[in-house]
């Protein structure tokens, strides 16, 4: 059960991951809106303790928290699915091939 004020790394992706580069970690991306996103781009999540990256929906992000919010405040509300981990994940951008 996810708490209601967490954010899912969650198995089901909005974007087939094999089709997705990841050109971006959390610690160039820390300042980075929603807002500021090129529509380009894809926003995701990597677990620290496993690995794993899910493909988030930018956009429900900003409905639910705002688009101006900083992606370094959403950052620790991200939980892995796959292990459960909530410590030390960050956001990952892609770009589809």
């Amino acid at each position: 059960m996810r708490h209601r004020r967490s954010i899912d790394l969650a198995a089901g992706t909005p974007v087939p991951s094999a089709d997705i580069h990841v050109i971006g970690k959390c610690a160039e991306l820390a300042w980075l809106t929603c807002a500021k996103l090129s529509p380009d781009y894809v926003l995701g999540g990597e677990c620290a303790a496993c690995g794993h990256i899910a493909w988030l929906d930018r956009w429900k992000l900003a409905l639910r928290f705002g688009e101006n919010v900083y992606l370094e405040n959403l950052r620790p509300r991200l939980q892995c699915m796959s292990c459960g981990n909530r410590n030390g994940n960050g956001f990952v951008i892609g770009k589809s091939a």
